[in-house]
């Protein structure tokens, strides 16, 4: 009998020791598979963290590139609006510069008129003055000859 109790205490302490190996087994297969799990969601969460990193960078980089082009195109249009007012002076110069040389010629040529009126009415006053001066020595001519006349006739 004392075996037998012996050999139940035996195989009851083996069958707690195989339940204690299973139950350390599966405890270090949890931990196995936890310690596993965390490192999958540790490597997710780095993944997404580099993903959000390259969308951000990626963001910045085209914002930059947005914001540099607008400055070029700002200062490509403020040298176009240069360029053009510098052409809209330059014409308008032009202009003034043409309407002077045209006032100055019409000047030049009411000059030039007038100038030709007063020579023509002074050469028109010299041919009246020496007409006169004929008709009066043709009139004094013709008295002298009268008066010859009437002294010869007495």
């Amino acid at each position: 009998k004392m075996r037998k109790g012996e050999e139940r205490k035996k195989r009851e302490e083996e069958w707690q020791s195989g339940e204690e190996e299973a139950r350390k087994m599966l405890e270090g297969e949890a931990k196995r598979k936890a310690d596993e799990k965390a490192k999958v969601e540790e490597e997710v969460r780095l993944s997404m963290e580099q993903d959000k990193q390259r969308k951000e960078e990626e963001k910045r980089r085209i914002e930059e590139e947005m914001r540099a082009k607008a400055e070029e195109e700002a200062k490509r249009k403020g040298e176009e609006k240069k360029r053009i007012d510098r052409e809209v002076a330059e014409r308008v110069k032009e202009e003034e510069r043409m309407q002077r040389e045209e006032e100055e010629r019409k000047a030049r040529e009411e000059a030039e008129r007038v100038r030709k009126e007063e020579e023509a009415a002074r050469e028109a006053a010299a041919e009246a003055k020496a007409e006169k001066e004929r008709e009066e020595a043709k009139a004094k001519a013709e008295k002298e000859r009268k008066e010859v006349e009437a002294k010869a006739e007495k």
